[in-house]
């Protein structure tokens, strides 16, 4: 019993060291790249979200005044 606990810790251990060292090889920029390619996706993410609200928004309102409006008298 004590062997397959150790064993499986040891796979567990030469694993997590093989997926860092696996990382760090194939990480194609530095942490600070890295950071500030993150925060500029992270705020081209928010202008689109920001645009796509302000055009829904503006289709809600012409559906909004249409729905309201008094029919034309004729």
């Amino acid at each position: 019993m004590i062997q397959r606990i150790t064993t499986f810790f040891t796979g567990v251990f030469c694993g997590a060291a093989a997926g860092a060292i696996v990382a760090l090889i194939l990480t194609p920029d530095s942490g600070q790249k890295l950071r500030q390619r993150s925060r500029q996706h992270f705020q081209q993410i928010l202008l689109e979200s920001a645009r796509a609200a302000q055009i829904r928004r503006e289709e809600l309102r012409t559906q909004l005044g249409s729905k309201t409006s008094l029919p034309d008298e004729k």
